[in-house]
C-alpha cells in the first residue's frame, strides 16, 4: 500500500487510518475548480514547470477551513485556502466570515418572508364570533 500524504508545499501530513476521511482528491471535474486547486496549492515540478497533480496526489484537511471539502462554489471550502505552504495574500478567516453572513442574511431574509405571510393571512381571517 502506498503511503498517502499531503501534497500542499511544506505539509507534512500522512495519512491516519484513526481519521481516514481527512484527505481529498484534487478534483479532476470541472476542470474550472481543478484549476482552482492547482492554482491555490502553487507547486511548481523540479524544472519549474507548472505543477499537474497525479491520481494519487491529496489535499488533507488542514487546508480547508472547516476540515471538509464543500462541493458549494460559494462555500470557502471549495477550494483549499488556509495553511498552503507560502504567504497568503487573502484572509482566510475573512472568506469564512463573509460566507457565513451571506447564510445569515439569506435565514434572515426567509424568516422575514414567512413573517409578511403570517400577517397578511392574519389580517385576512374574520374576528371569532361571540358566544364562541
Amino acid at each position: 500500500m502506498m503511503v498517502v500524504s499531503c501534497c500542499v508545499v511544506n505539509c507534512t501530513t500522512r495519512f491516519d487510518k484513526d481519521n481516514p476521511n481527512s484527505f481529498f482528491r484534487v478534483p479532476k471535474k470541472p476542470d474550472t475548480r481543478r484549476k482552482l486547486w492547482i492554482s491555490a496549492i502553487k507547486r511548481r515540478d523540479q524544472d519549474g514547470k507548472a505543477w499537474e497533480p497525479s491520481d494519487h496526489d491529496r489535499v488533507c484537511h488542514l487546508h480547508f477551513i472547516s476540515g471538509q471539502k464543500s462541493n458549494d462554489k460559494s462555500n470557502p471550502d471549495y477550494v483549499p485556502s488556509i495553511n498552503m505552504g507560502y504567504d497568503e495574500r487573502t484572509d482566510a478567516s475573512l472568506r469564512a466570515a463573509r460566507h457565513d453572513r451571506l447564510q445569515k442574511r439569506d435565514a434572515e431574509k426567509g424568516r422575514q418572508e414567512v413573517a409578511s405571510v403570517l400577517l397578511d393571512l392574519s389580517e385576512n381571517v374574520p374576528p371569532p364570533e361571540k358566544g364562541m
